[in-house]
């Protein structure tokens, strides 16, 4: 039986309708999406060691870091060493997207280490890290729109905006860069992004990682260069 033109028609707008009112209600994907999905680092199955650090309310500067590691890419996580009391920057934690120099947040993502430097000839006893000592001489660049934004100058005092590496306090006594807005960087979604030694257990940073010398020496001894170790900065919640 031949079906009327109306009645086509009638079905077709009611297609349109529900197809409309579907697509109305559908999650966007693109919706509440953190920079650990904008920018994906998800753990390389090569990382056998993972610093993660958790933050408990996005907004404040507490947080707990764990030692964790694995003896495979498909072996489950155990914790090493016992919880880390933990500073974050005094703007709490921000999504990549929310990032920027002067902002005062920590990033939220994760993260390959760097090397070890300090002020110290050589790095403490048990630590198989890189090393570089820091001098007078040795700055890190925080001017978004030079060149070398983001990077570790030495030599003359640049002219370009900058952060000392030897700093009046002890902060940079011993600091593991955190490979943050690195290849590429990006103008204006901030800079060095540090492990450090904190001022003290009530103060935050200026969007780094910081805990105590005590604290600091045994993730540093327990760190293993040849297990690719990374640093993973997130909400408790997303545990």
């Amino acid at each position: 039986m031949t079906t009327p033109i109306s009645e086509k028609m009638n079905v077709k707008s009611f297609i349109a309708a529900l197809a409309l009112l579907l697509a109305f209600w559908a999650p966007d994907p693109a919706k509440g999406q953190s920079s650990l999905d904008e920018k994906p680092d998800s753990t390389p199955e090569r990382t056998l060691q993972l610093v993660l650090v958790s933050v408990p309310i996005q907004n404040e500067s507490n947080a707990t870091l764990r030692c964790l590691s694995r003896d495979s890419s498909n072996a489950q996580w155990r914790q090493d060493l016992p919880s880390i009391p933990t500073k974050i920057g005094r703007g709490g934690l921000a999504d990549y997207g929310e990032m920027s120099e002067w902002g005062a947040k920590t990033p939220r993502g994760e993260f390959d280490l760097g090397f070890l430097f300090g002020v110290e000839s050589e790095p403490p006893e048990g630590v198989a890290l890189a090393y570089r000592q820091t001098t007078v001489s040795d700055f890190w660049i925080d001017e978004a729109d030079a060149p070398n934004y983001n990077q570790w100058v030495s030599g003359s005092e640049p002219k370009e905006s900058h952060e000392r590496l030897i700093l009046g306090d002890y902060r940079y006594d011993l600091v593991v860069p955190i490979n943050y807005n690195v290849n590429p960087t990006t103008p204006r979604k901030g800079s060095a992004i540090f492990f450090h030694l904190w001022k003290d257990e009530s103060t935050a940073t200026g969007g780094c990682v910081a805990i105590s010398r005590d604290n600091m020496l045994a993730v540093l001894r327990w760190l293993d260069p040849k297990k690719s170790p990374r640093m993973r900065i997130d909400l408790e919640s997303a545990r």
